[in-house]
C-alpha cells in the first residue's frame, strides 16, 4: 500500500505486518530485535513503558520513505497515518536513528 501526496513525487510505501501468534512470526521475530536497542537507553518509566508496549504489540506499520524523492508534503502527509494509529490504536512510532515516540514526543533516544 502507498501513499500518493503530490504529482510526480514517489509514493510513501506503507506494510502493515500482523503477529500470526506463531513463534517464527515475522513481527515477533522484529519485535524481539528492539530491546537491544533500549539497551543503552536510561533506565526510566519511558523506557519502561516501551519495553512493556513491544511485549504486547500486535502489529507493525513499516513506512518506507522514498529518501530521494520526498519533500516536506510527504513527512507531513506520512505524520497524519501515524497520528491516526497513536490516537486510535495507542501506537508508539519507532523512527531508526532516533528512537521511540508517543505522538509526537521523542520519549527514548537511541545512540
Amino acid at each position: 500500500m502507498g501513499i500518493a501526496y503530490k504529482d510526480n513525487k514517489a509514493p510513501i510505501l506503507l506494510e502493515v505486518n500482523r503477529d500470526t501468534g506463531e513463534p517464527d512470526s515475522s513481527v515477533r521475530e522484529e519485535i524481539e530485535e528492539f530491546p537491544e536497542f533500549l539497551e543503552d537507553a536510561p533506565r526510566n518509566r519511558h523506557r519502561r513503558r516501551i519495553a512493556k508496549h513491544l511485549k504486547n504489540t500486535r502489529f507493525i506499520l513499516a513506512a518506507r520513505l522514498p529518501t530521494t524523492d520526498i519533500d516536506e508534503a510527504g513527512y507531513v502527509a506520512l505524520g497524519h497515518v501515524l497520528d491516526y494509529f497513536v490516537d486510535h490504536n495507542g501506537a508508539i512510532i519507532q523512527a531508526d536513528g532516533e528512537g521511540f515516540y508517543e505522538g509526537r514526543k521523542l520519549v527514548v533516544e537511541l545512540d
